[in-house]
């Protein structure tokens, strides 16, 4: 029986190792057509021997070097690719629509510049430059050398002997204020009309006065206070203000300086001025502009600056 078996197994080895000798082929080299087994056993070249000069190595250079990438795989799907195939960008076309749709949760934000209107602008007439002309309030100082009081002492010197001296009250000083009624009280002087007139026009009178009198006109008289002619100023409807003119003209541009204004403000700052029941307004680049009229300030101006903080205001909503 164990011989029975070792026989069995001894032809099937046999016949196993029959089939296996029909898988395992020879290795040829093949020329172009795979089917044709090369005769000769070392396949010839063919060898070009050049010079190696610029214009060799320009070609050398310039001539394509191709790389491939073995993909492996089973069957068909083992191949040799070039390597430029996997370099190239794929890319999806871009769509013709360009608007987006809004949806639930966007957010959308607002946001609005805050300036003023740009108008043409209206300039008041240009005022000539008169003097000043005095009024309620003004307040003058005159002013006298007094030589014809002289009060005379009597004292010694180093040698014993009597020496008179004179001592002399050398300037009188004095003060008035022009009422309501347009006149003013001056010690020595007496009452003097003072409204609507220069002061030039007063120093004359005075001067006329001093020498009906018999005294040498040797006076000063000067405005020692403005307070007959004053312009208002309100910044934002809250900082007011009252400014006193004097016989030195100020410009609209100053109290605009004087308000923190600049040309860079631009139409975010506009100034009003109410002269005579008429408005005029000009924004800040307007009124800074180098070919702008300077505009002289008059009694009983008014004017008013608004100033925007905010320049921009800002909202965001959320589309439910």
């Amino acid at each position: 029986m164990t011989r029975f078996k070792l026989i069995a197994c001894c032809i099937t080895f046999a016949l196993f190792l029959h089939g296996c000798g029909k898988v395992l082929e020879p290795v040829f080299l093949f020329s172009d057509k795979q089917d044709v087994a090369l005769q000769s056993g070392q396949e010839e070249f063919e060898i070009n021997i050049k010079s190696l000069t610029f214009e060799t190595a320009k070609k050398a250079n310039s001539a394509p070097y191709t790389r491939q990438v073995i993909l492996t795989g089973i069957g068909s799907r083992a191949n040799v690719l070039d390597e430029t195939n996997f370099l190239k960008s794929s890319f999806p076309k871009p769509s013709n629509n360009t608007n987006y749709f809004l949806g639930i949760e966007d957010q959308i934000l607002f946001t609005q510049l805050n300036e003023f209107e740009t108008k043409i602008p209206q300039w008041p007439s240009a005022s000539k430059e008169t003097e000043y002309l005095l009024g309620p309030g003004d307040q003058l100082t005159f002013a006298q050398s007094n030589d014809s009081n002289q009060n005379i002492t009597v004292s010694t010197n180093a040698g014993g002997k009597l020496v008179s001296q004179q001592e002399k009250n050398a300037l009188f000083a004095t003060q008035g204020v022009i009422g309501t009624n347009g006149n003013v009280l001056l010690f020595s002087l007496g009452n003097i009309s003072a409204a609507n007139r220069t002061l030039e026009n007063i120093r004359t009178e005075v001067r006329n006065i001093l020498i009906r009198k018999g005294l040498a006109p040797n006076f000063q008289l000067e405005i020692s206070d403005f307070k007959s002619k004053k312009a208002f100023v309100t910044v934002n409807n809250k900082n007011s203000q009252i400014i006193f003119l004097n016989n030195l003209p100020i410009t609209l541009k100053q109290i605009a300086l004087g308000a923190n204004l600049s040309k860079s403000i631009k139409s975010f700052a506009v100034v009003k001025l109410t002269r005579n029941a008429k408005e005029f307004r000009l924004t800040a680049e307007q009124l800074f502009d180098l070919s702008a009229p300077e505009i002289i300030i008059q009694d009983k101006d008014q004017i008013e600056i608004e100033i925007i903080d905010n320049k921009s205001t800002k909202s965001k909503t959320i589309v439910g």
